[in-house]
């Protein structure tokens, strides 16, 4: 493997795990994964943004080596999870995925479904962590997509996505016997039933309750406006809301 240049961060390179500690994409990074030099990627709380995650998108495309990453507590908004999520139709070696705590905003269900739906052709990722976003109600018909023809997928977590008691419910309903659905405390999480005949909840119907649903408007105040291109998509979002708000008056 070619020297890297002077890291701004930790690099910690053993066995196949890799880990990042500072701030921004680290030089090399892409690198490690165009070459297939590595097997897990921490690269939580690095700030990364949505152009970070796009350049991290293309790179996955052709990996074939890594199997775990982590793109937990960071900056990503939709559009570059959608990019990093459209790479995995085509990834062939990622099984473990996080992308909770960043600032994936989803303002109608084109922007969910463009986000989730190339998860029904990818045959190799086990777990997803989508937690602490902004994915909505609109997110329930493609997630029942993705439960029903992608056969590797064993868990998700949607918990804190502001989707809602009557969204909850219906998804939870829709899912049959197939999935364990988790709503336990506010929780959304979705496990695959392998046991055929046991019942899909570990919760009452009344635990609905506890999973709050917000508008996007109110999400967006959660998320620091950082780029005039993220404030432009934000405010798209917003303005879709408020659109069919009025529209249901």
């Amino acid at each position: 493997m070619e020297k890297l240049p002077k890291l701004p961060a930790l690099l910690i390179i053993a066995s196949t795990l890799c880990t990042f500690v500072g701030a921004d994409l680290p030089p090399g990074t892409l690198e490690l994964i165009k070459n297939n030099e590595v097997g897990e990627l921490d690269l939580s709380e690095q700030g990364l943004n949505s152009e970070d995650a796009q350049k991290i998108g293309e790179a996955l495309r052709h990996n074939t080596s890594l199997t775990n990453l982590d793109l937990s507590r960071n900056e990503i908004d939709v559009e570059g999870a959608t990019c990093i999520m459209e790479a995995l139709g085509s990834n062939t070696s990622l099984t473990h995925l996080k992308l909770n705590e960043n600032a994936i905003i989803c303002g109608d269900e084109a922007d969910a479904t463009r986000l989730l739906i190339p998860l029904t052709k990818n045959k190799t990722l086990k777990t997803l962590d989508l937690s602490q976003n902004i994915l909505g109600g609109f997110c329930v018909n493609v997630i029942l997509q993705i439960a029903d023809e992608n056969e590797s997928l064993g868990f998700i977590d949607l918990s804190g996505n502001s989707i809602g008691n009557r969204h909850a419910k219906r998804m939870v309903l829709k899912l049959g016997r197939k999935w364990i659905c988790d709503t336990r405390n506010g929780m959304i999480r979705l496990t695959r039933n392998v046991e055929e005949g046991v019942v899909n909840r570990v919760c009452s119907i009344e635990s609905f309750d506890d999973i709050p649903q917000i508008s996007v408007g109110e999400g967006l105040k959660s998320f620091p406006i950082k780029t005039n291109e993220k404030q432009r998509t934000q405010r798209r979002a917003l303005d879709r809301q408020v659109k069919e708000e009025l529209l249901q008056r």
